[in-house]
């Protein structure tokens, strides 16, 4: 059976020393495309994994690629149009509190949200 990325992880997580469980992980953050090859939550872990046991070249780069992902979610969040955000929160905020003396339409309120999600999906694509 082959082992996935976050097979690799979990083996380099619980060893004590610098394996070759390591080393699968590791190697991802010496080449550009293997880096890119992997999702979101396997960078992150990538990341973890080269600062807690990669070489310091490893350090810093896992380290650069770090700010940068976390610039970048800033910078798309920032970008999100504040009333459209308070829009959605308060439309989720107004479901979780729902109450049958309310008499409030959930399929309408469904339907709001949905339109609200893919304005924010379109917004997101955009940039």
């Amino acid at each position: 059976m082959e082992k996935s990325f976050i097979d690799w992880y979990l083996l380099a997580k619980d060893s004590k020393e610098t394996n070759q469980f390591v080393y699968n992980i590791t190697e991802f953050i010496d080449v550009e495309s293997r880096i890119e090859s992997l999702n979101f939550v396997e960078q992150c872990l990538m990341i973890e994994i080269c600062l807690e046991k990669g070489t310091d070249e490893q350090k810093a780069k896992a380290t650069s690629i770090a700010k940068f992902m976390i610039a970048s979610h800033r910078k798309r969040t920032d970008q999100i149009d504040p009333n459209e955000r308070n829009r959605i929160f308060d439309l989720v905020l107004s479901m979780t509190t729902l109450d049958k003396e309310q008499n409030l339409n959930l399929n309408d309120i469904q339907e709001e949200l949905e339109e609200l999600s893919s304005y924010y999906h379109k917004e997101m694509d955009y940039l």
